[in-house]
């Protein structure tokens, strides 16, 4: 006699094959809870808790009335400090070797301008820029790997439902539990399964944790997560993020090079790559970006023409050479941060070192 199933059945029943550790519940029905537990455990262990390196390239930009306001792009280092660093959040971080940066429109500069005045006693004029995106975008990825769905501690917090799409990927979809709302477990999104590698492919959070360097507070971003798995063991391998709140919109991601991560030793002055990173150094080699195809020349066409500079984008990426990030007067008349100082110099040869070594 042949079974017959229905085409819901026999999902289940694929997924239980692939997805280990799971099973049916006592009336017969596969339990999303149960999927859940398995692929946060899973998780939790094979995500890579040492300390590594892999080479990246990122990207922001900024647009206000859906015109563009600011543009970096870099290429350099995706450095983890490890899932013990003091700081968890900013365990992750990107250091650029090779750096690309725009003027910013004055309607950027406004917010500038309005944060600087929320500072009462301030004897410092307004810095020059905020800094660079890549440090929210990676806080949030972090954040999420610590408070939302991922981490096996977290699963009381959350609901979970079971589906399938298009590309014959499984679909946890996670929100939070009732009257949970305002915690910091506040993710909702989707975690896509490979079955036939029994690894998490990508995902992507709908809602959750970001910090807006322009809004000086938190609000509901989104993040868009693809794992690059390896010896049963998984890293982030592009990271995309942002939102949109009013008349702005914020865009940043992040794609690795490198095939693997390359385990790293840090040393004790290595602890100040993590803060030099927020305000880099900026470094501008022409002749490695006329060889690069990162991001399409239509695109930094559009950005030049809105950006609607004196100089060209190229003359601006020039300028901006061997300059901090962003930097302030205080009321000495001094310029600060500068270029010349150790943590500066120390970091940049170390991660010129750190380049040559990874693969």
């Amino acid at each position: 006699m042949k079974l017959q199933y229905n085409s819901l059945s026999l999902f289940f029943i694929i997924f239980c094959y692939f997805i280990s550790g799971i099973s049916y519940s006592n009336d017969g029905k596969i339990s999303a809870k149960r999927i859940h537990k398995t692929i946060a455990i899973k998780y939790t262990k094979l995500n890579i808790a040492k300390t590594y390196g892999m080479k990246a390239y990122y990207m922001e930009y900024g647009k206000i009335d859906n015109k563009y306001v600011s543009f970096t792009d870099a290429t350099g280092l995706l450095l983890s400090f490890g899932h013990n660093h003091h700081i968890p959040s900013g365990s992750l971080v990107f250091a650029n070797i090779n750096m690309r940066k725009s003027k910013r429109s004055q309607s950027w500069l406004d917010f500038l301008k309005k944060n600087f005045e929320l500072d009462e006693n301030n004897d410092n004029t307004p810095p020059t820029d905020f800094q660079p995106e890549i440090v929210s975008l990676l806080n949030a990825f972090r954040w999420f790997e610590i408070n939302g769905p991922l981490n096996h501690t977290n699963l009381k917090h959350f609901n979970v439902e079971v589906s399938s799409d298009y590309n014959k990927l499984y679909v946890l979809s996670f929100s939070p539990k009732l009257g949970k709302k305002d915690s910091k477990h506040d993710y909702t999104g989707h975690i896509y399964i490979n079955p036939q590698q029994n690894s998490i492919d990508s995902v992507y959070i709908i809602n959750g944790g970001w910090y807006s360097n322009q809004q000086r507070t938190f609000i509901d971003g989104w993040l868009k997560v693809y794992y690059g798995w390896g010896n049963d063991k998984c890293w982030p391998r592009e990271i995309s993020g942002g939102y949109i709140l009013d008349n702005m919109e914020l865009f940043v991601t992040i794609k690795t090079i490198s095939n693997k991560p390359t385990l790293i030793e840090f040393n004790e002055n290595d602890k100040l790559i993590p803060g030099v990173v927020r305000n880099p150094l900026i470094k501008y080699n022409k002749p490695f970006w006329n060889n690069t195809e990162q991001i399409c020349i239509k695109k930094m066409q559009s950005i030049e023409k809105e950006l609607n500079m004196s100089e060209s984008l190229e003359m601006q990426f020039i300028n901006n050479d061997n300059t901090i990030y962003f930097s302030r007067m205080n009321h000495k008349g001094e310029t600060l941060p500068k270029s010349n100082e150790y943590r500066y110099l120390y970091v940049y040869n170390r991660l010129n070192e750190l380049y040559n070594y990874i693969k």
